[in-house]
């Protein structure tokens, strides 16, 4: 790309779990982050692999999202993967911005990362079986817009309908655990989520 930006490939692991964690919460506000690593045939290219499921109460700027964005950036650093993005789903669907709090995660991810992008999930299009997410990217002067076209592909095309087939069929929604989950349940494995690979016949990259 001309412009130096990074370029990314989402796989089926990560665009999964981000849809299951707003589809089990549909009338609250939900965030995770996204994870990735470089591509090494291409040095410019991200592949975004995975995503931890943050928060569906503690959903506000709070001593408890940063907690959990720390703890995600220290298992992201143990797997030699790199937080690349962030996800948010809003409570009033009529919002179709990042706000305030995804622009504060936008924000912190740049300082470490300054492609960092955010995608903006759409529940009522996923019960609809729609393609469900918009993109943003924050620029220099602090605000967001979206990418640029080419900046960001499926590893294979069918993976948004296979995503969006498996939450509808609702046997893996239930699964998916957060870091909300876990502070109430010490036990819950919220970083990794391996009930969900496992379930898809998935291994972890």
């Amino acid at each position: 790309m001309s412009s130096g930006r990074a370029t990314f490939t989402v796989q089926y692991k990560a665009y999964l779990k981000l849809l299951l964690h707003a589809s089990k919460h549909p009338h609250a506000s939900v965030n995770g982050v996204l994870l990735g690593r470089q591509d090494p045939s291409s040095g410019q290219n991200w592949i975004v692999c995975d995503a931890i499921p943050l928060l569906h109460r503690w959903t506000n700027l709070s001593p408890m999202m940063e907690v959990g964005l720390d703890l995600a950036s220290i298992h992201a650093k143990n797997e030699n993967l790199k937080i690349v993005g962030v996800y948010i789903a809003q409570e009033n669907i009529q919002d179709q911005s990042i706000g305030p709090v995804g622009h504060h995660i936008l924000g912190k991810l740049a300082e470490s990362f300054p492609s960092a992008f955010a995608f903006l999930v759409d529940v009522t299009r996923i019960s609809k079986g729609e393609p469900s997410i918009q993109i943003s990217m924050l620029q220099s002067s602090g605000d967001s817009k979206p990418p640029t076209e080419g900046v960001f592909k499926f590893e294979d095309p069918s993976i948004s309908d296979r995503a969006l087939a498996a939450v509808q069929s609702g046997k893996k929604v239930a699964q998916l655990a957060d870091f909300d989950d876990h502070f109430e349940d010490a036990k819950v494995d919220w970083l990794r989520n391996e009930g969900i690979d496992a379930d898809c016949g998935l291994k972890h990259t």
